[in-house]
C-alpha cells in the first residue's frame, strides 16, 4: 500500500519518498554547497563525504560505519588540540 494517498503502487510510494526526502536532500545539498563555494572544502572531499553518508544509510552496517566515523572525528579533534 502506498504511503502518499493510500493507493497501492510504486508511483504512490515514490511520491511519498520524494515528499519526505525532499527537505532532507535540500538541506544537505545546501550544507555541502556552502563549504565548496567558500573554498573550505574541495569537490573530492565532498564526494567522499557523500559516499560515506550513503553507506551509512543504505548498508546493513550503517550503525557501525556511523560509529567509526564518530570515533575518527573525535580522534581528529583530540589530535588537533595537542598539535
Amino acid at each position: 500500500l502506498g504511503l502518499w494517498n493510500g493507493t497501492p503502487g510504486a508511483g504512490s510510494a515514490a511520491a511519498a519518498g520524494l515528499r519526505y526526502a525532499g527537505p532532507c536532500l535540500g538541506a544537505s545539498g545546501v550544507l555541502m554547497f556552502v563549504p565548496l563555494a567558500s573554498g573550505l572544502m574541495s569537490a573530492p572531499w565532498l564526494a567522499g563525504l557523500t559516499v560515506w553518508l550513503v553507506l551509512e544509510r543504505v548498508s546493513p552496517w550503517g550503525g557501525r560505519i556511523a560509529w567509526l566515523g564518530g570515533l575518527a572525528l573525535l580522534a581528529y579533534g583530540a589530535a588537533r588540540l595537542w598539535i
